[in-house]
This record gives C-alpha cells, structure tokens and sequence, in this order.
C-alpha cells in the first residue's frame, strides 16, 4: 500500500522515536498504527515527532484519533512532538 508519509525510526534503548514526514491522509494513518500496535508491547515509550507533517485533515485524524483510543490501552507510553501533535492525540 503506496502512502505519501515516510516514518523515521530510531530506536534508543525502549524508547522508539518516530519521525512523521508528507502527508498525513487514510492511508497514511494506518500505515502509522499498523507500526504502533506493532511496537506497543516492546517498548515503554513512543515518541512522535510531527513537525514534518504537512497541514492536517480533520477527516483523516478523525479515524486515527478513534483507533488511537484503544491503543492507549496497552502498557506503552506516548508523547506527541510539534507543531501538529495536539491534532493528533
């Protein structure tokens, strides 16, 4: 599945960084959450960095904020960075 985002990892000990890059749509959020349910269980920490996202859709955070309810759940915890990271939680 062909998205405009581009994540960044770096993971530093059980801190995993994600550096969001392009074009925040559908497609891209599940491409994003698909790695969170992935890493929620390995590490204690996910960071977020959203400075290099361009502008937001509400449509398209909508469904992500939903799923990203749920994921909130699991023993992780999660920071938002940048200009777009209250947009998202």
């Amino acid at each position: 599945m062909h998205t405009n985002l581009k994540i960044l990892t770096h993971l530093n000990s059980s801190n995993l960084h994600l550096k969001l890059m392009g074009e925040f749509d559908q497609k891209s959020a599940k491409q994003l959450m698909d790695l969170l349910w992935h890493y929620c269980r390995s590490v204690s920490t996910i960071i977020i960095h959203t400075d290099c996202l361009k502008p937001l859709i509400p449509f398209d955070v909508k469904g992500f904020r939903q799923e990203f309810e749920r994921l909130k759940q699991e023993p992780v915890r999660f920071i938002f960075t940048g200009e777009n990271a209250s947009l998202l939680c």
